[in-house]
């Protein structure tokens, strides 16, 4: 979860929110790295830019991903994916 935090930060000072209305943080759930970039190209591929987290402090890699702000009218379009449960 926190790295899904620090990519939603990154990709919040890159992406401008479109409009004025509240938005929503949805977590995503994925197995491992490998789902991690497959998830991230099915993202691209659906028109949405991303940012991708990079843990500097370890050796882990990347570890998240962001979308742009996502208007509720384009939420949709991720329906393919799970979300995250503890």
């Amino acid at each position: 979860m926190v790295q899904s935090a620090h990519a939603a930060l990154e990709a919040g000072k890159k992406f401008p929110y479109p409009t004025s209305e509240p938005s929503s943080l949805v977590m995503l759930q994925v197995a491992c790295r490998d789902t991690l970039m497959d998830a991230l190209e099915r993202v691209k591929q659906l028109g949405f830019n991303t940012e991708l987290f990079f843990e500097p402090d370890w050796d882990y890699g990347h570890t998240a991903f962001a979308t742009e702000p996502i208007l509720d009218t384009e939420r949709h379009a991720l329906k393919e994916f799970k979300t995250w449960k503890p």
